[in-house]
C-alpha cells in the first residue's frame, strides 16, 4: 500500500468536516460551547459525570474529548482506530440510571447507557451544532451545500464511534427540525451539578 494511502484519514482533506475543524477559531472553541449546551441532556451529563476520572476537572475531560474527536475527524486511520478503541474501552461500562429526577421527562430511575443508539447520536449533535455555530459566528457562514455537507461528515463520524447511521436523521433540514425542537421543548434540564461546572466553564466562578 502506498505510504500516503495508509496515512489517509476516514475524510479526504476537502471534506466539510476537515475544513470547518482545520479553522483555529473553530478548533479552540466549539468543544467548548458543545460540553456546555450539551449538559441540558440529563441522560448524556449524568452518565458521562458518573462514569469519569475528572469530574471535577471538566477543562482536563475537556481537552481529552477533544484530542479523541479531532483523532478521527482530522487524523490518520491509525490515529483514528486508535482513538475509537480507546473510546470503546471506556464506554463499555457506563450503564446506570438516574440517582434523582432531572426534570419531568427523565424521573429517577431512567436508564442511561453509552451503547444506547440515540444518546449516540445526541452526542453527535451536540458536537455538530457547535461546530456549525462557531464556524458561522467566527469565520463565514456557512452556504446551503456546505452545510449539509458538514452534516453527513458529522453523521460518518458518529457511525465511526459505533452509532447506527439509523438513529440519525437522513438530511440536514430534518436534523435542524429535530434539535432545535428539543431545545425549545420542556425535555431539556440542568441538574445542580451541571449547573456548577458549566458556570465553571463559562468563568462565572
Amino acid at each position: 500500500m502506498p505510504a500516503r494511502a495508509a496515512q489517509s484519514g476516514y475524510f479526504s482533506d476537502d471534506s466539510m468536516i476537515r475544513r470547518v475543524m482545520r479553522k483555529r477559531a473553530v478548533g479552540l472553541t466549539y468543544g467548548q460551547r458543545a460540553l456546555v449546551i450539551g449538559a441540558v441532556h440529563p441522560l448524556l451529563y449524568v452518565g458521562t459525570a458518573e462514569n469519569t476520572q475528572h469530574r471535577t476537572t471538566p477543562y482536563t475531560r475537556l481537552a481529552l474529548t477533544g484530542r479523541l474527536f479531532e483523532a478521527v475527524s482530522l487524523g490518520t486511520r491509525e490515529e483514528a482506530d486508535r482513538a475509537r478503541a480507546f473510546t470503546r474501552k471506556r464506554h463499555a461500562p457506563v450503564d446506570g440510571v438516574l440517582p434523582e429526577d432531572a426534570g419531568a421527562a427523565n424521573p429517577a430511575g431512567t436508564h442511561y447507557s453509552a451503547a444506547d443508539p440515540h444518546l449516540m447520536f445526541m452526542t453527535m449533535a451536540f458536537t455538530f451544532d457547535s461546530a456549525e455555530v462557531m464556524h458561522d459566528l467566527l469565520v463565514r457562514r456557512l452556504t446551503p451545500t456546505e452545510r449539509e455537507g458538514l452534516y453527513q461528515d458529522y453523521v460518518r463520524w458518529g457511525e465511526l464511534f459505533g452509532m447506527p447511521r439509523s438513529a440519525a436523521p437522513y438530511t440536514y433540514r430534518e436534523f435542524r427540525d429535530y434539535f432545535d425542537g428539543y431545545l425549545a421543548s420542556d425535555e431539556p434540564h440542568l441538574t445542580e451539578e451541571a449547573k456548577l461546572v458549566g458556570s465553571y466553564l463559562m468563568g462565572q466562578r
